[in-house]
């Protein structure tokens, strides 16, 4: 072990050497807050003497990419409507300059309006609600010490992907599979 950092989970995180051949983690974290369900990429430099002074930690992530879903939360947004994101998949491809990978992300997002004699009892019917989502694909470059995402992704606002224009009607209440 080279270092240890209490919090640190990298069971979900893929190596890449940077360009001056030290090893960056690029992980995915989930976490369950009382506005919704985040799911975020990020890029950690474990070695990194820096603190990130704002979280505390002993490490230094640069968030690239997330999702929020706030149905899983039974929390609708300022607009009345609630949200459903989650990254399906990750993928790493080898791009052709060294220490550069392509990394293409794969989530679903959707929005909806839920009708509130529904959703007062989301906390019962969490299980049952669903609304409908779309596929979007997202692609990133690590060039060897950070990343870049493409000019031709979906909208995204600061990392986050955007769900605008992905409204859909209210969901069916269906039986879990």
């Amino acid at each position: 072990m080279v270092r240890y950092s209490p919090g640190l989970n990298a069971d979900d995180c893929k190596k890449l050497t940077g360009t001056d051949g030290r090893d960056l983690l690029i992980c995915e974290v989930s976490e369950r807050h009382s506005g919704g369900l985040d799911w975020s990429l990020y890029l950690m430099d474990v070695g990194n003497p820096r603190k990130q002074e704002d979280a505390g930690d002993s490490y230094v992530r640069a968030y690239f990419f997330g999702v929020t879903g706030t149905l899983a939360a039974c929390f609708k947004l300022p607009d009345g409507d609630v949200d459903s994101g989650k990254i399906e998949s990750v993928a790493f491809v080898p791009a052709p300059t060294r220490h550069a990978v392509r990394i293409v992300v794969t989530a679903r997002l959707g929005k909806a309006a839920i009708p509130d004699r529904i959703f007062e009892d989301c906390h019962v019917l969490q299980d049952k609600l669903r609304i409908a989502t779309v596929r979007r694909r997202y692609e990133f470059l690590f060039d060897g010490r950070r990343v870049v995402p493409s000019r031709t992704n979906p909208p995204t606002r600061y990392e986050a992907a955007i769900g605008g224009g992905l409204k859909v009607p209210p969901p069916a209440l269906r039986s879990p599979d």
